[in-house]
């Protein structure tokens, strides 16, 4: 075990520096660190309050993860045991669906792997805002720390490097934590907070008004107006008369803020900024403004591309630093594979790839259209065959002559023998009367007995 986890440090060590290290400190610790520039409680809070941002992170690892993940391998009994300590006990998939959370929204996840001696009895999700990576000048990562809010010396954890998996989603250079995904769009969701206070000031202050204007009314005839206005505003149910000596009456307008055009455009503006970064198509999120089938199906792919992505970049952590502090090097983790495309897509792409003749080069593995098939998410037996084109030729060969296929070998005899249309002739048998030599012989025997 201890070999295994020095074989993790040194990958992840460095002859080169490390980016957001104090050089100038003799010590390597946490005090030559210097301050990260991520604001992990601004995207937590965009997530928790923005409706659509927090509809596109919920999509997202609903595909992930809504058809479920497996272990594979050759020891069958390993993989059973496995799943039942992953699933049963340490609640796997609820450990997982908060990993993607905290990937997706800070870019950043740790999990910490709980002991009772040399038996595995807890994966715990740690508060990504609260972490702290302890590292060298070379990127060697030596602990970490969990350091709460307000805290004091006394209040930090320490975690030993064996004890912890960290998964990060954007890693760029040689910065040791990840880029914030959500940072990209912060000045316009700002922009979308002020956006939403303007209306709600509009809303809460500048409702809707009218405002009566009198045609030339004396100030008696004002002062009645005013008198019969405040009688029915305290009683709606009674309506409004008016007596006016003059001849042109009075008018009635109404003013109300308009939303026009240009609000509109900054709202969905805004939106769209949002989108751009999930990549999550808007009809799947409840905006079928403008939307169709075609334009949906151009925005899943890259959708798709993500969140296989996604998948790739946890299956990863998982087979590199999960398993092997486990002590399951044997096993290999994988997410199902998904259907993003429809299922008449799907199989109209596997008939095209029967046709052109795909097959093994060998018996090893499934048959090219069977492995398509479940890599898009379509469940197939494992007892599923596909036949040769032989076979097919066959088979296509027996129906078009009007045998089905079950009796090629089996319905051989004389009597149970179907004309074949396309080579047999319908009168091929009959006289220039239509009758036939075994219909002549009948009618004689017929009236032989009469």
């Amino acid at each position: 075990m201890v070999d295994i986890i020095r074989e993790l440090i040194d990958i992840r060590s460095s002859l080169g520096y490390v980016k957001d290290f104090n050089y100038g400190y003799t010590t390597e610790s946490a005090s030559a660190l210097k301050p990260r520039d991520i604001h992990y409680d601004i995207v937590l809070d965009m997530f928790r309050n923005d409706p659509m941002l927090s509809a596109a992170i919920d999509v997202t690892v609903e595909s992930a993860t809504h058809n479920g993940v497996k272990f594979t391998g050759e020891n069958e009994r390993l993989i059973k045991e496995t799943n039942r300590l992953f699933f049963d006990k340490l609640d796997f998939d609820r450990i997982l669906d908060n990993m993607l959370y905290q990937l997706l929204i800070y870019g950043d996840a740790f999990l910490e792997i709980r002991r009772d001696g040399n038996k595995i009895t807890e994966l715990y999700p740690l508060e990504t805002s609260e972490m702290e990576i302890i590292y060298t000048k070379h990127g060697e990562i030596t602990s970490y720390q969990q350091r709460p809010k307000g805290f004091s010396q006394s209040d930090i954890i320490e975690f030993d490097v064996e004890n912890i998996v960290y998964f990060k989603l954007k890693w760029i250079g040689s910065r040791i934590y990840s880029y914030q995904p959500l940072e990209p769009i912060a000045n316009s969701y700002t922009t979308k907070v002020y956006a939403n206070n303007y209306l709600n000031q509009i809303f809460k202050h500048l409702p809707p008004k009218l405002a009566y204007i009198l045609n030339e009314a004396n100030p008696d005839q004002v002062k009645e107006f005013i008198a019969n206005l405040r009688r029915i505003k305290q009683n709606p149910h009674e309506d409004l008369v008016i007596k006016t000596q003059t001849k042109d009456g009075f008018d009635l307008k109404e003013f109300q803020v308009k939303f026009d055009d240009g609000l509109n455009s900054v709202l969905n503006y805004l939106r769209q900024e949002v989108l751009m970064i999930t990549r999550v198509p808007p009809m799947w999120i409840g905006l079928t403004e403008g939307g169709n089938r075609s334009t949906s199906e151009a925005l899943i792919y890259p959708f798709e591309i993500r969140v296989r992505k996604l998948q790739s970049i946890v299956a990863s952590q998982i087979n590199k630093q999960l398993l092997p502090k486990m002590g399951l090097q044997n096993l290999t983790f994988k997410f199902n594979p998904i259907a993003f495309s429809s299922e008449k897509s799907i199989m109209e792409i596997a008939q095209m790839m029967r046709a052109i003749g795909l097959e093994n080069s060998d018996e090893a593995g499934d048959h090219p259209v069977v492995y398509y098939l479940k890599e898009k998410g379509i469940q197939i037996p494992e007892t599923t065959k596909i036949p040769t084109q032989e076979e097919t030729l066959k088979r296509q060969q027996a129906i078009a002559g009007g045998v089905t296929p079950p009796q090629i070998q089996d319905d051989s005899a004389s009597s149970r023998q179907r004309m074949n249309k396309g080579t047999d002739k319908m009168t091929s048998k009959l006289d220039e009367k239509g009758v036939s030599d075994a219909g002549k012989k009948k009618l004689e025997e017929t009236k032989i007995h009469s």
